[in-house]
């Protein structure tokens, strides 16, 4: 994966089970839409994530209540080296913004909250922690919400990331 030639995403939640995957499986869903998956790279990790677990809940749930394709998502750490890959990182907690420019200093431009990029107010998406219930569909429809309202400023703020990198 190369950050040079396309501009690329990554969205960053805590486990990477389930907040960040979702985000990850809209945006996709909406490039493809647009016929520009090509043109992208697009990704997931979780700043204290175990790699290689399944979303939760499973793929499949995700599939019948979401409209969104995870069956082959795996979980995987944020890393240096992952967030170097990125133009734009964007995460779902304040906490997880100030860690990853903290622990990244030199790459602290590309971390942004999801809610901040999306010009509202900025506030937490927060964590469900694996229920299958109303605050778990809740918080799915929210950050499906926020990518589809929010997706060409997503695209944008990538993009400019991108160039003002290439200039460099």
């Amino acid at each position: 994966m190369t950050m040079q030639n396309t501009p690329s995403v990554l969205f960053v939640c805590t486990a990477n089970r389930f907040r960040s995957p979702i985000a990850e499986a809209a945006f996709r869903k909406l490039l493809r839409e647009c016929g520009i998956e090509n043109n992208w790279i697009v990704g997931s990790a979780g700043s204290w994530a175990k790699d290689g677990l399944s979303p939760v809940p499973s793929a499949a749930w995700m599939l019948e209540h979401l409209g969104l394709d995870l069956l082959t998502h795996h979980s995987r750490s944020i890393s240096q080296g992952l967030i170097a890959q990125y133009h734009l990182v964007l995460v779902m907690e304040k906490n997880q913004k100030e860690a990853l420019q903290f622990e990244f200093p030199e790459l602290s431009h590309k971390v942004f909250m999801l809610t901040e990029v999306c010009n509202g107010p900025v506030v937490d998406i927060p964590d469900p922690v694996s229920q299958l219930d109303e605050m778990c569909l809740s918080v799915a429809w929210e950050i499906i919400h926020l990518i589809e309202n929010c997706f060409q400023e997503i695209c944008l703020r990538a993009s400019t990331i991108k160039k003002i990198s290439d200039s460099v």
